[in-house]
């Protein structure tokens, strides 16, 4: 399980496109109190599987 800090960091993204992607579910992620886990099979399967970002 990684942090979004982490998140932005593996893809180089900002924090503002962490959480857009979280919040439109392209990267799935468990909220815990006002923190997201994300697990590192979801941020694969997100590469992977592509974006989805060009709808």
């Amino acid at each position: 399980m990684v942090n979004v800090k982490q998140l932005r960091q593996m893809l180089g993204i900002s924090r503002a496109v962490a959480y857009d992607l979280l919040s439109k579910k392209l990267i799935k992620g468990i909220k815990v109190a006002n923190a997201y886990r994300i697990p590192k099979i979801s941020i694969i399967d997100f590469i992977f599987e592509g974006s989805g970002l060009e709808e």
